[in-house]
């Protein structure tokens, strides 16, 4: 089951991964550690007390609990950052002031002993938990650096009567103060990627009025309740300007729902009885009076939103890179440093003072905040959108796999057809087409098949006058034969029901009509195709998508349909099973999206390397597809491939900026030409930079 922890303390990316990491040594799974929020999430599958997890937690330096706790001011890196900067400004500016106290180092001590208390707070518990567990994370670099700059310091103004090239109080307040600003921005900047997330939690929701059968009065009677309390099958009234707290059928009442924050259809969606309607949902005009078909907690929204937050903890492949080169990052940037500081000094000949400068800004340059931020950045924004979109991507690891999709394959009804079917190319032989088509439309009056139920609904002027049969028989897949109490012997269906081919230059037809065993008419169906599907087909194409048609209808409704839309390639009269072995075999070749509807659809979308349930699919369907696209739009699969392209492209940019940042700024502080002032500015502008990117990225092209 999945579960929550509040994680207080965590100020940026790398504090994240420490507590994911250890939440997964301890056996949990699909771990999404968000600092922005402070939230842990997680599947406890072992179910495991949050008892034995929370101390844990607590030993990194972070302070863990289940219930959301009031968090203290001197908690809040923002006001620490605005308590440090007024001491770190009075250090900085002895640099362009001449006031004697200002140069005087036992003032400058004391002025950076409050900043240096609240680094302590911030980053030193953290950095000494994940030290002591032979795990450190960046936290370790800021206060390696802080540290040294301060007690060389501290030695310099001791031992050797506060030398000026010993005292570099300032270099110690200039650290801890702009990583806090840098964490703060870095805090907020991730805070907003999730408000597409937090758009769909914030719809839920919160009070619903429930309908009450009391036996005696023979009344109901209404009750406000918390929307979290609504059960299958309870009754619910809701009004306008009020939101529907669980999926539902309607059973009185008319309205007009708000469905665009789950579907991304314009609002306005006329409702009546015997109608679906969406929990989240708000009606603007109306009442209604719904029987709920789920809990709360299983209404369309709630699971978007579960599926969503559960997606994010759900890494692609290259993240296992960034993971492993973070592992050997922080251990790797010390030895630099070290490395650094004695070959300035011993090789260099430059004194301890610059040397340690250059050693201390290897340190704090080289926070791998961006390199761990890389790759769960671009994740949740590219997921959020998505999801405002109404595409449901459930892990991130689809992302990757959508970008590297190159084949396209579709069911065809109810995928690239609406179902809707319309007569095409009618032909009479020898006999008046206007009693034909009177026959046929009694006959099908019969048949409660699809074909059937077009042709009643849609051709009622087929009908002219009445016919009585006395014995009708539908014969399932083949069609209907029927006796008239004259003694006349019709038949309406596929071929192998009629006993005379005729010799036509079209010798196949989707249905024959016979007469005492002779063809007296036949014509085709052809399925409406769903609008916007044309032109998706041709985007695909246009990218370089290759398409087939996988389905099992007939050839020829099949070649129709691909001649049509120009999809490359059909595979027609396919059973589930054959469905799927079809599926497996192009996957050996090729990154494979299979995008269907049915129940019939399931098992090839699951062997597929991303499986799509498009709007309206069977729940089946749902549940066992890699992404559900909940608006009934054939522009919106397009739209999913370019989610899972951009974001991939973004996080294959941000890693290459982060490793490229390090690789140019540690050479550049290790020969001095970078401060620990400017390193700490460094720092900070690395992950503004890939901030901005992420959301500049994903924003402007998807």
């Amino acid at each position: 089951m999945q579960e929550e922890l509040i994680v207080q303390g965590m100020h940026c990316q790398g504090c994240a991964d420490t507590v994911r990491k250890e939440l997964e040594s301890k056996g949990m799974e699909q771990v999404y550690v968000d600092f922005a929020s402070d939230k842990a999430t997680f599947v406890n599958t072992k179910n495991i007390p949050l008892k034995t997890i929370i101390p844990a937690i607590q030993k990194l330096g972070y302070k863990a609990s289940i219930i959301i706790p009031k968090t203290p001011w001197y908690n809040k890196v923002e006001n620490l950052f605005l308590l440090t900067l007024p001491f770190t400004i009075i250090l900085l500016s002895h640099m362009f002031v001449q006031i004697p106290l200002l140069h005087n180092a036992w003032f400058q001590l004391a002025i950076t002993l409050p900043v240096l208390a609240a680094g302590i707070w911030v980053y030193g518990k953290s950095a000494w938990a994940s030290t002591r567990n032979l795990s450190p994370n960046m936290n370790v670099l800021i206060m390696l650096g802080a540290l040294a700059s301060f007690i060389y310091s501290l030695v310099g103004l001791l031992l050797f009567n506060a030398d000026i090239n010993y005292i570099f109080f300032e270099t110690t307040a200039s650290i801890i103060s702009f990583v806090m600003l840098g964490s703060y921005i870095e805090k907020k900047a991730v805070a907003q990627t999730t408000k597409n997330l937090d758009l769909l939690k914030a719809n839920s929701p919160l009070k619903a009025t429930k309908l009450l059968y009391d036996l005696l009065s023979g009344k109901e009677e209404q009750i406000e309740v918390d929307a979290r309390q609504i059960k299958k099958g309870d009754t619910i009234m809701v009004a306008a300007g009020s939101q529907i707290p669980a999926d539902g059928i309607i059973i009185n009442g008319k309205a007009i729902a708000d469905e665009s924050i789950l579907t991304g259809e314009s609002p306005g969606t006329k409702k009546s009885i015997g109608d679906k309607v969406i929990g989240g949902s708000l009606l603007t005009e109306g009442w209604l009076k719904i029987t709920a078909t789920s809990n709360f907690n299983d209404s369309t929204l709630s699971r978007i939103v579960k599926e969503v937050e559960q997606a994010s903890g759900q890494k692609p492949q290259i993240q296992l890179l960034a993971d492993r080169i973070s592992a050997l990052f922080v251990p790797a940037v010390i030895m630099i440093s070290l490395i650094t500081l004695l070959i300035n000094h011993f090789i260099a000949d430059y004194n301890w003072g610059q040397s340690l400068m250059r050693s201390v800004a290897v340190l704090v340059i080289s926070c791998p905040c961006a390199l761990g931020l890389a790759t769960p950045l671009a994740v949740v924004v590219g997921l959020g959108r998505a999801a405002r979109k109404g595409i449901i991507i459930k892990a991130g690891l689809h992302l990757e796999t959508l970008a590297k999709v190159d084949t396209v394959v579709f069911d065809k009804t109810g995928t690239l057809t609406n179902g809707k079917m319309k007569v095409v190319e009618f032909k009479s032989f020898d006999f008046s087409e206007r009693d034909a088509k009177n026959y046929i439309h009694f006959l099908e009056t019969h048949s409660a098949h699809p074909i059937a139920q077009t042709i009643v609904r849609n051709y009622p002027h087929w009908r002219h006058h009445s016919i009585a049969f006395d014995q009708v028989e539908e014969i399932s897949g083949l069609g209907i034969k029927a006796l008239d109490h004259f003694g006349n012997r019709y038949t309406l269906g596929s071929l192998e029901i009629s006993k005379k081919p005729i010799k036509e230059p079209k010798m196949k037809w989707d249905i024959y009509l016979t007469l005492n065993e002779t063809i007296i008419a036949a014509f085709d169906v052809e399925e409406e195709m769903k609008l916007g599907v044309k032109e998706m087909i041709t985007a695909l194409k246009q990218k370089g998508f290759e398409t087939i048609i996988l389905s099992g209808d007939s050839q020829s409704k099949c070649n129709r349909v691909a001649a049509a839309l120009g999809i490359d390639k059909v595979y027609a009269r396919t059973l589930p099973q054959k469905k799927a072995d079809i599926i497996k075999k192009l996957s050996k070749a090729r990154t494979v999206a299979m995008i269907g509807d049915g129940i019939n659809d399931t098992i090839a979308m699951a062997k597929a390397h991303v499986g799509i349930a498009v709007g309206g699919a069977a729940d089946l369907a749902r549940e066992h597809a890699n992404i559900v696209i909940l608006k009934n739009d054939p522009h919106i699969i397009m739209d999913a491939l370019t989610v899972g392209q951009n974001t991939y492209h973004t996080i294959k940019q941000n890693l290459w900026w982060a490793l490229a940042y390090n690789s140019l700024a540690i050479p550049l502080a290790a020969m001095g030409y970078l401060s620990p002032l400017l390193a700490a500015w460094g720092m900070a502008f690395s992950d503004v930079v890939l901030v901005l990117n992420t959301l500049w990225k994903l924003g402007k092209k998807t």
